[in-house]
């Protein structure tokens, strides 16, 4: 029997977050996806969404406060759907975790399937911009965002406005991995919805080393306000072949 990944609810605090979401087409996303997924599609593209979060107090749900881990987290997961024989299930692949603590990204690759590396993070911010700096030989990236100028569409954008792109940008709060052909291993997330607010923000700046080999876009950026989060202990699901 497989390794059940994420076999623990977690549970911490995003006090810092931006998403980060960018459209490519969707024929690109299946070298990059087991067979059992297919990108979710929009207008004949699919979604990455990178997210730069710090989180405080990570930490197992029985254990204290003060135990918990503090640590910077850059993700690159791609927006998917699920086939299983009671439905479809929408939710985010991880294709790369970067994170600044040497022994959490140690342990998360025993326990998950985050695909973490240890890669430092350097965040600066002001009430004018904020500036992201994450230093890796493979998947090195710089951000600038303007924390003062409205964020507006791209003139290219495949979205009629603003609004429309963040609400159909919001990623469902479930995790989704293969943990064999045919197995689903998946991890849902608790929020509470109510607090989840964002603000969209203008990127000046944005170079992402990872991405280079794809013909990406840009579609927005918003910034999430603080907000508590428990990742479920991970559970199995049964799943159908897709035909590429």
């Amino acid at each position: 029997m497989p390794i059940l990944h994420n076999p623990i609810t977690m549970q911490g605090q995003i006090d810092r977050c931006w998403l980060l979401t960018y459209r490519m087409p969707i024929d690109q996303f299946q070298a990059l996806l087991p067979a059992e997924l297919t990108a979710t599609e929009y207008q004949g593209f699919g979604f990455w969404n990178i997210v730069i979060c710090h989180v405080s107090h990570m930490r197992p749900w029985f254990a204290p406060h003060p135990l918990g881990f503090n640590y910077w987290h850059v993700a690159y997961r791609i927006y998917v759907n699920l086939k299983t024989p009671y439905g479809i299930d929408q939710g985010l692949y991880f294709v790369r975790s970067d994170c600044d603590q040497p022994l959490l990204a140690w342990a998360g690759n025993l326990v998950t399937n985050f695909n973490f590396h240890h890669t430092p993070v350097i965040v600066k911010s002001s009430v004018e911009q904020t500036s992201i700096s994450i230093n890796n030989s493979v998947a090195a990236a710089t951000v600038q965002i303007n924390n003062q100028q409205p964020a507006q569409l791209t003139s290219d954008s495949i979205f009629d406005s603003l609004e429309q792109a963040a609400a159909y940008l919001k990623y469902p709060p479930r995790g989704i991995a293969i943990s064999k052909p045919g197995e689903a291993n998946i991890v849902r997330i608790e929020r509470d919805e109510a607090a989840w607010q964002h603000q969209l923000r203008h990127v000046e700046h944005a170079d992402f080393q990872w991405l280079k080999a794809y013909s990406v876009q840009p579609e927005i950026c918003y910034e999430i306000q603080p907000i508590a989060y428990r990742w479920l202990r991970g559970y199995r699901r049964k799943v159908l072949l897709n035909q590429h």
